[in-house]
């Protein structure tokens, strides 16, 4: 039940902050896209404390951002973002 609704939340995520990706590829949980197109971390963070997350940390891995975070719900996760459009690329359940 707990992995449906982190699934279902990071799909609604997902889908609320596509942009148009170009060039850009996210393939197995890794991002593929110049530096000069990435948005700021500051920018992700917003992003996801506006959807009520608490963002603990977020740093670059395999050239996408990874955040640290717990979800509206308390769900502690890990979730990767595709830089240049901060759409999600991998969700990790913490919990």
């Amino acid at each position: 039940m707990n992995k449906m609704i982190l699934t279902a939340g990071a799909m609604a995520l997902a889908a609320t902050v596509m942009v148009k990706a170009g060039d850009v590829r996210a393939e197995d949980g890794k991002c593929d896209a110049d530096k000069s197109t990435w948005k700021t971390q500051e920018q992700l963070r917003q992003q996801l404390e506006t959807r009520g997350w608490n963002v603990k940390n977020i740093k670059v891995e395999d050239g996408c951002f990874e955040a640290y975070a717990l979800t509206a719900e308390g769900k502690r996760i890990e979730a990767y973002f595709n830089p240049a459009t901060l759409e999600v690329v991998k969700v990790k359940d913490e919990d």
